[in-house]
């Protein structure tokens, strides 16, 4: 939108020129408000690096021990990019050539709002005559906008990823993200180790259910010290999910990290794929249509199950028993005890 909007202004110029010039609840006098114009611009900045975190999220496979830092550094940027602890109109530069103050520096590099400085000279947007405010005002609203938009994008994911810093820790368990020298390596991943213990290796009692711990504290500490020496030398090119697997299948080494891998199998079991539900809402489109609108719920889940799970290699035999369970049911079909008709 942002690419266009030039064009898009001049087209509303040139109709509303024809019909006596614009009135004051038109289209064009609301679009050419430099508050519209400069929260646009914002929009297109904080949004694009929302969908570049949200794609992650669609991938088929997510590596869970990145979630967390993805998040967080995600987070760190908005705060850093557009939220500013205040802004003084007063103390702020004023540009005695135009008569406007001037636009404060937000936005990432080669963004939008770093772009807009240049596009925006006094009261013209290029060639167009926007309405603007001598005095700053529409400045500070716009700013005051981007402010607590901004604020309310990270509440929304953090509030989203709550146990983002639980999720965080089971980076230790990724032979990537391990220190490429052996110094400090005795240290290394013990304050996110000891917090997994913490939610994973004590008894758990919910109302008079009694749960055991999943791990043992003391083994986990000694099999985590064998596994940063053994995956720093003989694994530092593999990911999470080929280390864990490999370990999964081998015997001597699932005996070894037997604690280990049950935090393991926890990260790689998080639902941290947005694809399935994504495919789901779309299979679903495709099979209720104008035609198939009156499927219930049951039926509904049925053929989306059919039409999202893999064909097994055993086919024909669940076909054919499919078929036999059919035949000998209760509610015989009468088509299939009459096939010459």
């Amino acid at each position: 939108m942002c690419d266009t909007l030039e064009s898009v202004l001049t087209y509303f110029r040139d109709v509303e020129n024809g019909h006596n010039g614009p009135s004051d609840g038109s289209i064009f006098t609301r679009l050419r408000t430099f508050k519209h114009i400069y929260c646009l611009y914002f929009l297109a900045d904080i949004l694009y690096g929302l969908s570049v975190l949200s794609k992650v999220f669609q991938y088929k496979h997510v590596d869970v021990s990145t979630v967390g830092a993805l998040v967080k550094a995600e987070i760190t940027s908005i705060r850093m990019l557009f939220i500013a602890e205040s802004t003084d109109l007063n103390a702020s530069i004023f540009n005695e050539e135009t008569g406007y103050h001037i636009i404060p520096d937000f936005g990432p590099p080669g963004g939008y709002l770093k772009r807009l400085s240049s596009e925006i000279r006094g009261a013209k947007y290029h060639d167009i005559l926007m309405i603007r405010d001598r005095t700053g005002t529409d400045l500070e609203e716009a700013i005051t906008f981007q402010i607590s938009f901004a604020e309310e994008i990270c509440k929304g994911l953090e509030n989203r990823f709550k146990d983002n810093d639980i999720v965080s820790c089971f980076k230790i368990l990724n032979p990537v993200e391990l220190p490429s020298r052996q110094v400090g390596m005795g240290s290394w991943g013990v304050p996110e180790l000891e917090r997994l213990c913490n939610n994973f290796g004590k008894d758990l009692q919910i109302d008079e259910k009694k749960f055991r711990a999943l791990i043992n504290v003391d083994a986990i500490k000694r099999e985590f010290f064998s596994y940063k020496v053994q995956a720093s030398t003989e694994w530092h090119d593999k990911t999470f999910n080929d280390v864990w697997s490999m370990i999964s299948w081998n015997q001597s080494l699932r005996g070894k990290y037997e604690n280990l891998r049950i935090l393991a199998d926890i990260a790689r079991v998080q639902c941290v794929s947005t694809a399935q539900c994504e495919r789901a809402f779309s299979i679903q489109n495709c099979i209720k249509t104008k035609t198939h609108n009156k499927l219930d719920t049951k039926h509904l889940e049925c053929i989306m199950r059919v039409s999202m799970e893999d064909l097994c290699d055993d086919l024909d035999n669940v076909l054919m028993e499919a078929i036999a369970l059919w035949r000998n049911s209760t509610k015989f079909r009468w088509l299939f005890s009459n096939p010459q008709r």
